[in-house]
């Protein structure tokens, strides 16, 4: 049996499904990693595309330095 694992926006607008589990699971504590998420720690789970099924209207963001 194939585990399900189900994320959504708080506005509930976009909806990910995930089959199986995933590799890695990781931890990380860098600087960057501290600066991307806001917290001192960020942990994250990474499935291959082909077991990701993304619902809803997505935008992409992008980071830049300010310097043109």
């Amino acid at each position: 049996m194939t585990e399900t694992h189900v994320a959504q926006c708080h506005c509930g607008q976009v909806r990910i499904t995930c089959q199986g589990q995933p590799y890695p699971v990781f931890m990380c504590s860098c600087t960057l990693c501290q600066r991307r998420t806001g917290s001192p720690i960020h942990i994250g789970a990474w499935w291959p595309m082909k077991d990701v099924a993304i619902e809803g209207a997505t935008r992409a963001f992008t980071r830049t330095t300010g310097e043109q």
